[in-house]
């Protein structure tokens, strides 16, 4: 039988829940969000983080865009039950697949609250253990459907899931009054998106004062910018109504496409863009010398420097690299930022540089060595992509494991060393969302680094 959702029987609550793991015996929530509607109307929206019985690894970090450090000043399970409570009582609840359902019932019935089974899943023949190509996640069918899907805060895309549930209606012929309303108000502004085409890039939608109000990114330009005016959510609603002008720039691909959104969005600030305003610099490695003449590995968080030796995103990586530099070096950990002490340190690999027992001169060579390894570790490559013609390939550089730009070259174009790119490169910022934008692009299959000289 064909999904049928009609929006107009009670509230509804569209909620996307991000765990530890896919094994429900052992899986807890780490993240959330929930939005309620009432007919057309958004009542509620709300997302949090939940503070995890285990740590996560540094993979799961990176992956999910979520640190131990947060989770650790997150409320936990049953500190916000209540608040669920109150807000989902009287509505039936839409999952995106059975696993969310089943690991938030199985949460309260922990606490003792009975929460009612519900019909609404949007893939229920889903199993987050499959490998199957026919499994999809929530992100990839959201990219299917051409609906916005922030993969940077898993567990807090239920507008997204909401979204999903209104197209997997619209397919019904008998459709309500208020879609074909809203079809008609599509009609009335096709000359907003008519011109665009369908490649990937980026779009800005502009207000009646030409201010740039959101920027977006798509695989399908027209399509993408189709589905704002199509959406029945009251945030699309507004945006479109402020919305006179839509402007793109094409990308060749999806990758540019996403780096460059996110710079945009960053000079930008635009009013409808609040996901990705970057708000954390990354935690670099600098050397200086002291007033005694000591070489001090520093490890700082704040925006990165032609003079610094590596940089992260996570403090906790950070130490481990220079703990493990100062085990392998014999270094002194009170000169290495992993040690906060006065006089001499704890570790009796150190040879006596804090005690005055060694030269400076032969531990700072030391030093100089160790940063050499940390530095020769960062890897300097390119990835090689898809151009916006057919005449040319697009390129995204990376020096010394820092995202440095990307740019347009020639079908015809070698390139054998960065001096080959240099000419061609569009200068970027390297930031959280462009290192984790990058990272899972190498994780697709049958994507491969070029390496330079």
């Amino acid at each position: 039988m064909d999904f049928i959702l009609h929006f107009n029987i009670l509230r509804r609550a569209f909620l996307d829940l991000q765990t530890n793991s896919n094994n429900l015996k052992i899986a807890s929530a780490i993240a959330f969000s929930v939005v309620v509607f009432d007919d057309e109307e958004e009542l509620y929206y709300h997302e949090s983080l939940i503070k995890p019985l285990q740590v996560l690894s540094p993979d799961q970090e990176f992956t999910y865009g979520i640190t131990n450090i947060s989770l650790r000043k997150a409320p936990s399970f049953i500190d916000i039950a209540s608040l669920l409570i109150d807000n989902l009582e009287d509505c039936e609840i839409a999952y995106f697949d059975n696993f969310s359902q089943q690991l938030l019932r199985g949460s309260f019935r922990e606490i003792g609250y009975p929460l009612r089974k519900s019909s609404l899943i949007f893939n229920a023949t889903s199993s987050r253990k499959s490998s199957s190509a026919a499994q999809l996640s929530f992100a990839e069918t959201a990219a299917i459907h051409s609906v916005e899907y922030d993969s940077l805060k898993a567990g807090m895309n239920a507008r997204a899931l909401s979204q999903l549930f209104q197209i997997k209606a619209s397919v019904d012929d008998n459709k309500s009054s208020a879609f074909a309303k809203a079809e008609q108000n599509t009609i009335a502004t096709t000359s907003l998106y008519d011109h665009l085409p369908k490649t990937s890039g980026v779009y800005y939608f502009r207000n009646a004062t030409d201010e740039v109000i959101y920027v977006g990114k798509a695989v399908d330009l027209k399509k993408r910018v189709i589905s704002h005016f199509k959406s029945r959510l009251v945030f699309e609603k507004t945006l479109c109504k402020e919305t006179v002008a839509v402007e793109y720039v094409e990308t060749g691909n999806e990758l540019i496409a996403l780096l460059k959104e996110s710079a945009e969005i960053k000079q930008l600030a635009p009013t409808y863009n609040s996901q990705q305003i970057e708000t954390n610099n990354p935690w670099i490695v600098e050397s200086k010398i002291d007033a005694k003449g000591i070489l001090r590995i520093v490890p700082t968080e704040k925006s990165y420097t032609d003079s610094c030796h590596t940089v992260s995103f996570n403090r906790d990586s950070v130490i481990q690299q220079l703990k493990l530099l100062q085990i392998m070096h014999a270094l002194c950990p009170r000169f290495m930022g992993v040690e906060r002490t006065a006089g001499s340190c704890s570790s009796k690999a150190c040879k006596g540089v804090c005690r005055g027992e060694e030269p400076k001169e032969i531990y700072n060579a030391r030093v100089y060595k160790a940063l050499e390894t940390l530095t020769s570790k960062e890897e300097t490559y390119y990835l090689d992509l898809i151009g916006r013609t057919s005449n040319e390939r697009s390129f995204v550089l990376v020096v010394d494991g820092i995202y440095m730009g990307y740019g347009y070259i020639t079908n015809q174009e070698t390139v054998n060393t960065i001096e080959d790119l240099e000419a061609y490169l569009i200068p970027q910022e390297h930031t959280y969302y462009t290192s984790r934008s990058i990272l899972t692009h190498l994780k697709k299959r049958g994507v491969i680094k070029n390496f330079l000289r």
